[in-house]
């Protein structure tokens, strides 16, 4: 028995040894774990709590207190918990990242933040067959896609780091009959049946280009369980609606805020009905 019970502490010493080495992460070889989200669960997170585990069941397995043996099983608990947390939630704790690695990390992001507003301060002009016109950012990928509704789809770049990349959706389609508000009633029981963990954040009236309007701002996960900020400015000429759609990572939002109510500032709408 004190046999295996050793085993088990030379497996999990060596085990914690490793996560030690990888969280320090003072040579290249030692930051393997960087930049992906399993590598970061299996360094930051299943490393500790596999190596604790063997080396306090080793020590309960070789004698110990009751009170020592409590002690151990709350934090093995503790340790589990968070596991399941970040296994569930496909992300580890900002609080379990090591201090070097937030450091770099926030001066990346703000290196690609300032890449991001360059990109998005940069605009073309863009105009569909109907007459509605707005700015899209200049080195953003477009298109105007085969399919009913859908007037264009502006893609940002690829940037390095960016696990969503942002993007505009503009649509418009004809035969509101019942007025304003009753599409816009209609609009927000489909985004709740439509996106997954779909959170209405804020809801405003307001005027674009002179018509009647409003803002909406949600939250709503991926599929693959990514946060995405969307917000999505809506307005009526007669019968036809115009809708103009951001989504963005909720961590870069307010790199692109400003820059998205830029682009809605120059929306050209065609007044071709009555307003509602």
């Amino acid at each position: 028995m004190i046999l295996k019970m050793a085993f088990f502490l030379i497996i999990g010493v060596c085990t914690v040894a490793v996560a030690v080495w990888s969280r320090a992460g003072r040579s290249e070889r030692a930051r393997w774990w960087v930049g992906k989200s399993l590598t970061q669960f299996a360094a930051l997170v299943a490393l500790p709590v596999v190596g604790a585990y063997f080396i306090l069941g080793s020590i309960i397995g070789m004698g110990g207190s009751d009170s020592l043996e409590t002690v151990i099983g709350l934090l093995v608990i503790a340790m589990v918990i968070v596991a399941i947390w970040s296994a569930v939630m496909r992300r580890v704790p900002r609080w379990l990242f090591p201090r070097w690695y937030k450091t770099a990390n926030k001066s990346s992001a703000n290196a690609r933040s300032q890449e991001r507003n360059r990109m998005t301060l940069n605009t073309t002009p863009w105009q569909h067959s109907s007459g509605f016109a707005m700015p899209i950012p200049a080195d953003w990928t477009h298109a105007e896609p085969d399919e009913p509704l859908v007037a264009v789809i502006a893609l940002e770049p690829p940037v390095e780091g960016i696990d969503f990349r942002a993007n505009i959706v503009v649509t418009i389609d004809d035969g509101h009959t019942g007025g304003f508000d009753q599409w816009q009633s209609e609009a927000d029981q489909l985004l709740g049946r439509a996106l997954n963990d779909w959170l209405l954040l804020d809801l405003e009236r307001v005027t674009i280009d002179g018509h009647q309007g409003v803002r909406r701002l949600g939250h709503h996960a991926t599929a693959d369980n990514v946060p995405v900020v969307m917000e999505q400015w809506v307005a009526l000429d007669g019968q036809t609606g115009y809708t103009v759609t951001f989504s963005v990572g909720a961590m870069a939002y307010d790199d692109l805020a400003d820059q998205f109510a830029q682009l809605v500032g120059a929306i050209s709408i065609p007044k071709l009905g009555a307003k509602p």
